[in-house]
Parts: C-alpha cells; sequence; structure tokens
C-alpha cells in the first residue's frame, strides 16, 4: 500500500492551513477586503510561499468554494441512498443542500459572493466555469430525478426537469440567506426551519399529475353535461 511521505503530508496540512484561513477571512471580510498579504500573516508563511501553493487570490477562492461543494456532495449523495422514492429522494437532496450549508454558513457567503456582478468581474472566466459546471451537477442529478417521475407519469409532462432544480435550488438559497443573518426581522427561527419543509412539499406537490376526475372536497366532477 503507498503512503505519502512525510514532506507529502507536511505539504498538505500546509494547503489545508491556507485554505482554512483564508476561509475565515473571506467570510469575515469578503473577497475584496481579504489580501493574501494577511493570510500570509495569519498562518506565519511568507507571501512567497502561499503563491507556491495558489497561483492568485482568485485560485484560493475557488479552493474554498470547491472544498464546500465537495463536502456537500458526499452528504448529498448518503442523503439520497437513504431514501426510498422519487419524491423522497427530491425532497432529501433539497433539505440536504440546506441542512449542510446551515452548519457552515462562511462557505455559503462564499459561493453567493461568486454570483455578485462585482466579484465576478475579478475572478478569472476559468474559475467561474469551474464553480458553475460543479453546482450543475447537482442540479442535473436533481433533474434525473424529475425525469424519471415524467417517464413514470408521476409528474406532469409539461415541466422541465432542470428548471426546475434551479428554481428548487434558488428558493432554498433565499431562505438560507435569511437563516444565516443575526437577526433576519421578517421571520423567527423557528418559522424558518417550517418554511424549509413547506416549502419543498409545494414544490413537489407541483410536480405531480393531477387526478383527473375529481374536484375540491373530494367529489367528482361531471364529465357530461346534466340532462333536463
Amino acid at each position: 500500500m503507498n503512503t505519502l511521505s512525510r514532506r507529502e503530508r507536511e505539504r498538505l496540512q500546509r494547503r489545508r492551513d491556507i485554505i482554512d484561513t483564508a476561509e475565515e477571512l473571506f467570510d469575515k471580510k469578503g473577497y475584496a477586503g481579504t489580501t493574501i498579504d494577511e493570510v500570509a500573516r495569519r498562518t506565519e508563511l511568507s507571501k512567497g510561499t502561499i503563491y507556491l501553493y495558489f497561483k492568485s487570490k482568485d485560485e484560493l477562492f475557488l479552493a474554498v468554494c470547491a472544498l464546500g461543494i465537495t463536502g456537500f456532495r458526499a452528504e448529498l449523495e448518503a442523503s439520497i441512498r437513504r431514501k426510498r422514492g422519487l419524491e423522497n429522494k427530491i425532497k432529501a437532496m433539497y433539505l440536504s443542500y440546506i441542512d449542510y450549508f446551515l452548519k457552515v454558513p462562511h462557505i455559503f457567503r462564499a459561493l453567493q459572493d461568486t454570483y455578485t456582478e462585482r466579484l465576478r468581474s475579478n475572478i478569472s472566466g476559468e474559475s467561474i466555469d469551474i464553480i458553475n459546471w460543479t453546482i450543475a451537477e447537482t442540479l442535473f442529478l436533481g433533474s434525473l430525478f424529475v425525469q424519471q417521475g415524467i417517464e413514470g407519469g408521476l409528474f406532469r409532462k409539461d415541466v422541465d426537469p432542470y428548471a426546475f432544480s434551479v428554481m428548487s435550488w434558488r428558493m432554498a438559497t433565499g431562505l438560507i440567506e435569511l437563516a444565516v443573518l443575526a437577526d433576519p426581522g421578517i421571520v423567527d427561527a423557528g418559522s424558518i426551519r417550517m418554511m424549509f419543509e413547506k416549502s419543498i412539499d409545494l414544490l413537489v406537490d407541483g410536480l405531480k399529475v393531477k387526478a383527473r376526475g375529481k374536484a375540491k372536497g373530494g367529489q367528482k366532477t361531471r364529465t357530461q353535461p346534466a340532462r333536463h
């Protein structure tokens, strides 16, 4: 079995220390307010050493975002495996996204920063493409469950599976943004948790094929005009 040498272990640990320090600074100061100089001071490394691991602040920022997405994917896949049925798998994806990023709000904020025009103008197109591709992979996974439901007659045929995944993701993101505020002012913490669960119920209910021949209250509708 291959084992890492002491030098390789030290290099990996140093890289992780740099990422962890940068993660804290990006959370507290944002992208623009964080400098490589400060990362170097906090890690007690030279600025030149930081650049041996990361060519630019853009690349370091991307490493912080990628670390968060990797952790989320691992939890997501485990959550999906524990569920049976398409509805439960879709709900598991949605709630796993919320639960994971509530545990690591600093990573959530870092990822959200990549969707602001101000920050995008300071990050290379290649870095943005990597982040977009990683998120799109997860959204595509969710769309596959919706497509299976459409093919099985459970979900409506007029639904765009990928569009559903994108809308679900953005709804979850909006609720997380409220939850991570120190004082949201609009809703209390208990209500936010209820909104997490109700929102995905509403989304999935909107996918379903409605039973024909029934109206409100369980009464059958008339399919032929009444005879007089």
